[in-house]
């Protein structure tokens, strides 16, 4: 068994965490344990879980519960009960395709974070999810993230000690939990990323699910790239004009997903606010006073 344990939040995923497990259940390669947090669910997730227990064919099934807290939270908590040297993580309501931890673990001994490309999975609806296109093999992966949160979280491997040091999850995000953590490893210097192009998880969408809060996503990142432009200088040619780049993206997201839902009254609110965005981030430069968590440890 690989020195890896699987996090997996869950929040009234009664009817998809028998998926999820059984899919770690079926790696070529297997984990030594799966750290299953039930996030104050009332549809019976945690005892969904534990009965999944005897279906692990031997990798350890250890299932927690702590009240609501968010998944960042949640994450948080496994990350401080795992034993594994790296981690891997999976949401409750995704799957691993049979041969991931087996095409990743090569890579993670030279790499400080691996991920790979998914299947988006809407109703009826399969779309690939190009994460590889994003970013070069070598390249540094701070400015691609920066621009873009191509990182999905059930994609990625990662060891314990880096998540640790750089705090973990921060549970004071409504939103983007994962990407400001995933953006904070790439912001070390040297950071290595291992993008996989080939789509090794299914990841669903959820219309009733945090992914549909738009303005939750939109404010997040706005805060997150405040947090992290001062990482721009010496790594671009122009640090405020790739920050006006991506104020501009996190907005079209959002204008995006209101013109997706047919909300086209928000829409239009989204663009009077970019420009009101751009001018104050043109104008004033704003830096975050806001930093991340300082090394996650059990209080």
């Amino acid at each position: 068994m690989a020195d890896v344990s699987v996090i997996v939040p869950a929040y009234n995923s009664a009817l998809t965490i028998g998926a999820c497990l059984r899919s770690i259940a079926a790696q070529t390669v297997p984990p030594k344990e799966v750290i299953v947090v039930d996030d104050g669910s009332t549809d019976g997730s945690f005892e969904a879980a534990l009965a999944l227990a005897g279906e692990m064919k031997g990798i350890a099934l250890k299932v927690f519960r702590q009240d609501n807290a968010g998944a960042g939270a949640a994450r948080n908590r496994a990350l401080l009960e795992a034993t594994g040297t790296y981690v891997a993580f999976l949401d409750a309501d995704d799957q691993w395709l049979p041969e991931k931890l087996e095409k990743c673990l090569p890579f993670v001994a030279d790499y400080d974070l691996v991920c790979h490309n998914f299947i988006q999975q809407e109703g009826e609806k399969n779309t690939l999810g190009n994460s590889a296109r994003h970013l070069k093999d070598g390249d540094d992966p701070f400015p691609a993230l920066f621009l873009r949160g191509f990182v999905a979280t059930s994609t990625v491997i990662t060891r314990r000690d880096l998540v640790l040091n750089e705090g973990g999850f921060d549970p004071s995000l409504r939103a983007g939990q994962d990407y400001d953590l995933w953006i904070a490893l790439a912001a070390r210097l040297g950071a290595r990323f291992k993008v996989l192009d080939e789509p090794l998880s299914l990841y669903h969408i959820n219309p009733q699910g945090i992914t549909s809060a738009v303005e939750r996503r939109m404010q997040a990142g706005l805060r997150i790239m405040r947090r992290q432009t001062f990482n721009l200088k010496g790594r671009v040619r122009f640090p405020h004009l790739f920050t006006l780049k991506r104020l501009t993206v996190i907005h079209v997201e959002a204008f995006n997903a209101w013109k997706k839902q047919g909300r086209w009254g928000q829409a239009a609110f989204v663009l009077l606010r970019w420009v009101g965005t751009l001018a104050t981030e043109l104008f004033m430069r704003r830096h975050s006073s806001d930093p991340r968590p300082t090394r996650l440890e059990t209080p």
